[in-house]
């Protein structure tokens, strides 16, 4: 969400379009999915559990590679599959702000891969029959995408 959006810490979004978060639940609801704004570290594992207990089958999300690969066990620990997507800006990690990303308060803009989010919806099918959910976390932004963290983990094990 934009610096100065007076949504910018709550999981409210007015999906005004002024910022690429809106955007993704305007694309979200296009699609039939649930939608939801991730604050914290804390409340996306809040998110992934109560998700969970709901039948939720699965989630996609956005958020940093470097986020990905310190939470790898994390994210395998929700007992949810689900599909990141990378997002498109400076990282929280190369600005020295991961404290302040984790506990949700990371000031700087981040932009969703909208292209990206939009094909992964379209071929996600009817999300009210699939009882889907998608996610997105402005905690940590990244640049350009990379390979995926998750491949190279699996490969490891």
């Amino acid at each position: 969400k934009l610096p100065e959006c007076e949504h910018r810490h709550t999981t409210e979004c007015p999906r005004c379009g002024d910022c690429t978060v809106g955007e993704a639940h305007l694309l979200a609801d296009e699609a039939g999915f649930e939608s939801l704004t991730v604050t914290s570290f804390g409340h996306l594992l809040e998110a992934l559990r109560h998700a969970r207990q709901r039948g939720v089958k699965a989630f996609l999300g956005c958020c940093c590679e470097a986020f990905v690969r310190k939470h790898c066990d994390d994210f395998a620990s929700a007992g949810l599959p689900g599909i990141l997507v990378d997002i498109c800006d400076t990282t929280c990690y190369e600005l020295n702000q991961r404290h302040e990303a984790y506990h949700g308060m990371f000031e700087n803009q981040t932009r969703l891969n909208l292209e990206l989010l939009a094909k992964i919806l379209r071929a996600g099918g009817d999300g009210h029959a699939a009882s889907r959910s998608v996610a997105e976390s402005a905690e940590c932004p990244s640049p350009a995408p990379r390979p995926s963290p998750l491949r190279e983990a699996n490969h490891q094990r």
